[in-house]
């Protein structure tokens, strides 16, 4: 019922806006209610979990200027996932000024908050969100800027560039999680926690044919602060490939990291490297059921200095499930996965649905 009444409050914030700007501004509205129940099985437990959330994505444009917002509702927080306003210069040019999405991978500037839109439940753990135990930064508040070139008459090059602020690493407020976690910048609070530069930048190839499929490189630098006795600061250097391709049936799309990282002390400097990625599997086997299946993997990792603080993060991961789209805009999805974490083999099932309205 909290869910539901939180909900609504954000609903109703959301149409009051509305009203106040339709009549001069373009707005768009979408709601991704999900529902999920998962068991879990590891060494020495089995436990099982039922959950509701909603995400608010609304897009609005005054002339040449933008904006967006994301707000996710869980059963713990309400909170504001992106909050960007833009302006663009041209149509293939636009730089944007707020809490946005960071330019790392395929999955996480191709997805929100919800599940919907995302054929499997799960996201890869290279991909997970800070607050969920990932590795690198999901959000960033700062500067970004897009633009789009047409190179031949057979396709273009998306080039992305943005400069925020990097999480703090620090241990769970909630205490869900083991050891450190990132906390990004609190936008209503961005005074609380230490946040150093966060750089990032995506070159995407697109053919003009299939405008869906993507072949892309991606760099970052990330300086993150940590509050613990041990450690002081901690330096990344990221770089990586991603892909999308479509088929007839078949989807396949990826992701692979490369990191350098340097780990320090009130004394010494740590540093290593490690690589980690996935491939994921969309098969369409007839027109509203979908099997997928997907495999992630980390080399290098074993005395490496960053992933000895990120003791959520699981070097292996296999995933499969179905996906049925029962209507237009719902969907049902049965997920099993295993991976390693810690020494233990974790097990999940989870049965989800969610929705996109109107």
């Amino acid at each position: 019922m909290n869910i539901f009444l939180t909900g609504m409050r954000y609903l109703l914030l959301f149409v009051t806006a509305s009203f106040s700007i339709t009549a001069q501004a373009a707005l768009d509205l979408l709601i991704f209610p999900e529902a999920r129940t998962l068991r879990i099985k590891d060494n020495t437990s089995n436990t099982t979990d039922t959950s509701a959330s909603i995400d608010f994505f609304g897009t609005a444009h005054y002339g040449q200027f933008r904006f967006l917002a994301e707000v996710f509702i869980s059963e713990d927080n309400p909170e504001t996932e992106r909050l960007q306003i833009g302006y663009e210069f041209t149509p293939s040019s636009s730089a944007w000024l707020g809490r946005m999405h960071n330019l790392l991978g395929y999955w996480n500037t191709q997805y929100n908050h919800g599940t919907y839109l995302q054929t499997s439940i799960s996201r890869p753990q290279i991909a997970e969100f800070e607050h969920n135990g990932g590795l690198f930064p999901s959000h960033t508040t700062g500067l970004l800027f897009e633009t789009s070139q047409e190179i031949t008459q057979e396709g273009s090059i998306d080039f992305s560039f943005v400069a925020g602020s990097s999480p703090e690493l620090r241990a769970d407020n909630e205490a869900q999680l083991n050891g450190l976690v990132l906390h990004t910048r609190e936008l209503f609070n961005p005074g609380k926690g230490s946040h150093k530069l966060n750089l990032a930048a995506r070159m995407i190839y697109s053919p003009q044919t299939m405008r869906n499929n993507q072949l892309g490189v991606f760099a970052s630098q990330i300086e993150i602060a940590v509050t613990d006795p041990n450690v002081n600061s901690i330096h990344l250097t990221v770089a990586g490939l991603l892909a999308y391709w479509e088929f007839q049936s078949l989807n396949i799309y990826s992701s692979l990291f490369y990191i350098r990282d340097r780990v320090e002390s009130n004394n010494t400097k740590n540093t290593g490297s490690f690589s980690s990625g996935y491939m994921q599997l969309d098969y369409l086997i007839e027109e509203n059921w979908t099997l997928f299946g997907r495999l992630e993997d980390t080399f290098n990792e074993t005395a490496d200095p960053y992933l000895a603080l990120m003791q959520n993060f699981s070097p292996t991961t296999q995933v499969a499930g179905i996906r049925w789209d029962v209507t237009h805009n719902q969907a049902l999805k049965l997920e099993a996965s295993e991976k390693e974490l810690a020494g233990e083999t974790i097990t999940t099932l989870i049965l989800n649905w969610s929705a996109v309205f109107p």
